[in-house]
């Protein structure tokens, strides 16, 4: 259920504020293009890509939080095996991505829970738990479409909730306990509305993901200009807030794999908070570089599962088995998932788990095991995520694999 606040006459204003729409925002948020027919159960390239505006960065506790805003759009939210659209509400203005990381390591924090409130400092309060969502762009961040009453000066507030999940190495005792952090931006319809909105017509449903971004930003920055990111160029972008945004220039190209085959994996955000900071996208390690030997890897629901056995030591006193589920294409790592092994014919649960040079992961100790045994592996719940666009119809159907 969506948990919305709206204090006072928010209604009136913002429906005044619709009213001077342009064509492009009819075009683009409340007239989508229609739905690709005859989806794959697959990644696949979507019908548009959007650029993005950065609203600010800062520190809350023991994670970092980057706050971004682009057009307002569908979404699928996913209970079980089964997905439900989130279409455009009237008086959805943004849609708001939270993105969460270790600063020192660059890894992205998943199952911490992030709540967001807008403020004007008059009559206009928004506050709301955001879901967890992945992106081909982004990768696994926080978000939500989100109302605004109009131009003006809002102040932002981002709660992180603690993490419960199973940290190894310099990560035990981090992140458990909730942090928060305020920004203050300025927001614009006219910034809003040059935001870039480009169609894919061409490629639309084709199996392919779009290329992801790389957006590097001075910390405790805040920016309304319009900048965009994304752009198919590829060009390397700033502005006067210290913003930097690259991107691919090739779309829906990649290997499907899931390998990371590039110097920089997303993971590395620098030895520490500095002025200017690269904002991670949560990419897995490639498959080579997984400590342990490699047991395998298989694909299931077109995510890529790779899988080794840890000698003990590392991550506890029993061998572990190490299970890194990723996109295809991209590499992106994917949480909030429930899976189980059979290994030597017992059966044990993989709990999500983080590492300052693995990353999320699932994992689990299995006495005597090694690479050679024959593993069965089970996704007995599929990630439960809301998806954008061109992940919604895959990583639902997943069947067994045998390594």
């Amino acid at each position: 259920m969506r948990r919305r606040t709206l204090l006072g006459a928010v209604g009136a204003g913002f429906a005044g504020s619709l009213a001077g729409c342009t064509n492009l925002f009819e075009t683009t948020s409340s007239r989508e293009p229609p739905v690709v027919e005859n989806r794959p159960d697959a990644v696949y390239i979507p019908t548009h890509q959007e650029g993005m505006n950065m609203i600010g960065m800062g520190e809350a506790g023991d994670f970092t939080v980057g706050v971004m805003y682009s057009w307002p759009h569908r979404f699928w939210t996913t209970n079980g095996q089964q997905t439900e659209r989130i279409d455009v509400g009237r008086n959805d203005a943004i849609h708001l991505m939270v993105s969460v990381w270790d600063a020192e390591t660059g890894i992205t924090i998943p199952s911490s829970g992030v709540t967001v409130e807008t403020t004007d400092g008059e009559d206009y309060r928004e506050e709301e738990v955001v879901y967890e969502m992945l992106s081909q762009r982004m990768g696994f961040h926080y978000g939500d479409n989100w109302p605004l009453p109009g131009d003006g000066t809002y102040t932002l507030r981002v709660d992180v909730g603690g993490t419960n999940v199973r940290r190894f190495g310099e990560f035990e005792g981090k992140f458990g306990e909730p942090g928060s952090v305020e920004l203050e931006f300025e927001y614009s319809e006219r910034e809003r509305n040059d935001i870039s909105y480009t169609m894919l017509e061409d490629r639309q449903g084709n199996p392919g993901a779009l290329p992801v971004m790389e957006m590097q930003m001075e910390m405790g920055s805040q920016s309304s200009s319009g900048m965009e990111m994304g752009n198919e160029s590829g060009m390397g972008m700033s502005n006067d807030s210290g913003m930097n945004m690259d991107n691919d220039s090739e779309m829906g190209m990649g290997n499907h794999s899931g390998m990371n085959t590039s110097n920089d994996s997303g993971m590395g955000g620098g030895s520490g908070m500095h002025d200017s900071m690269s904002m991670p996208v949560g990419k897995a390690p490639a498959p080579d570089s997984l400590p342990g030997e490699s047991v395998g890897e298989q694909t299931s629901g077109d995510a890529v599962f790779v899988a080794t056995a840890v000698p003990g030591g590392r991550f506890g006193d029993q061998p572990y088995l190490l299970v890194s589920p990723r996109t295809p294409y991209n590499g992106l790592v994917i949480p909030s998932m429930g899976l189980s092994a059979t290994v030597g014919g017992n059966e044990v649960s993989l709990e999500p788990a983080l590492d300052p040079e693995v990353g999320y992961h699932y994992g689990a100790n299995v006495e005597g095991l090694s690479a050679g045994d024959d593993l069965e592996l089970v996704v007995e719940t599929p990630p439960q995520s809301a998806r954008h666009e061109g992940f919604e119809t895959a990583f639902l159907d997943m069947q067994s694999m045998t390594f």
